[in-house]
């Protein structure tokens, strides 16, 4: 979880539909969802499934 992230503390989700892997980062306001950003990944950014980035 982002805690100092604007608008509001946010976190980024993964999900597959099929073989495909989605992104997503949603903040988490007193009232409301709000989508920050959803996109694939790079294959070659990702370890673990798309759970932990590579260090640069």
């Amino acid at each position: 979880m982002f805690f100092h992230g604007e608008p509001c503390p946010s976190v980024l989700l993964m999900g597959c539909i099929g073989d495909q892997v989605y992104h997503c980062v949603v903040a988490i306001c007193s009232d409301n969802l709000r989508i920050i950003t959803a996109h694939v990944p790079l294959e070659e950014a990702w370890t673990d499934n798309h759970m932990r980035r590579e260090k640069p």
